[in-house]
């Protein structure tokens, strides 16, 4: 999926994605191109839990693919996050020493042209898995113009709270937050994109900020009239920012959104557009 709006606050949880997609198949030498404009970019695994996945093709169908197996099971939000997580070795520092490290060795290996000699590359790490996957999903983003590494997400209303949490996955390791315990008046807002569009979301997310933080009274939580003003508020400043970052230009964007509310009964309510589920395999790329 290429980019993903959320707000979660003590009152309701909107998720906003572009059910645009473009995917390229290869066979051999020819391939084939499909636009897509219904494909399913938020998945349901209850009523109450929601997931998305933000970034690389086959990174993302990896973890879609893992996440299908959990559909209908009544996994609870802490057990879906902790299955994900435990998937990948969680250490920042680790992290953070290996992207370093495959880095300097792609920037000693660029040619005349500043091109990445990628065998050279690989070659340097061959035997270590870790590292190998690391280069392997640079090496992608540096071919789809994707600015960001893979970013899981994970919503869920469960014993009367709204929970959310993102993670950003690269290679083996899985590095970010959850959010259990939201304070009063506060909420979590994210406009994030793995496309080249990615400056133009974060701009959008903070003017987003601006504006709902100064609509925000004391006690509003408390005002049903006054949830539904933000709630609105934000539906737009969502859909206005997916807009204006659409990475395909050629079709016109079209935003759905995912509601849980006092309205929706406290639990996911999907857009009236019927949907495509999409499933990505590593070996159709």
């Amino acid at each position: 999926m290429d980019r993903i709006g959320y707000i979660v606050t003590n009152n309701f949880i909107l998720i906003g994605v572009d059910t645009n997609l473009i995917i390229t198949q290869s066979k051999g030498s020819e391939s084939v191109t499909l636009h897509l404009t219904d494909a399913r970019k938020v998945r349901l695994l209850s009523p109450t839990v929601a997931v998305a996945v933000v970034g690389l093709p086959a990174k993302a169908g990896d973890l879609y693919n893992y996440l299908g197996a959990l559909t209908n099971t009544n996994n609870t939000f802490d057990e879906v996050v902790t299955d994900v997580t435990t998937l990948f070795n969680q250490n920042a520092h680790d992290i953070k020493a290996q992207m370093l490290e495959v880095v300097a060795v792609i920037m000693a290996n660029l040619d005349e042209q500043g091109a990445i000699k990628e065998e050279v590359v690989k070659a340097h790490f061959a035997g270590d898995l870790g590292k190998l996957q690391i280069v392997e999903e640079s090496l992608q983003m540096v071919r789809h113009q994707n600015h960001m590494a893979t970013q899981f997400f994970a919503f869920a209303h469960e014993h009367g709270k709204n929970l959310s949490a993102r993670y950003m996955v690269i290679g083996a390791n899985a590095s970010g937050h959850r959010q259990d315990n939201l304070p009063v008046d506060n909420y979590d807002l994210v406009l994030t994109s793995s496309m080249e569009q990615v400056k133009k979301l974060e701009a959008a997310q903070g003017l987003m900020q601006q504006m709902i933080s100064g609509s925000i009274p004391h006690g509003w939580d408390n005002d049903p009239a006054k949830v539904d003003e933000i709630k609105e508020m934000a539906r737009g400043l969502i859909r206005q920012g997916l807009e204006g970052s659409n990475p395909f230009p050629e079709m016109t964007p079209n935003i759905v959104f995912y509601e849980l509310s006092a309205a929706t009964g406290y639990v996911f309510a999907e857009p009236a557009q019927k949907l495509r589920q999409i499933d990505i395999k590593r070996n159709s790329l």
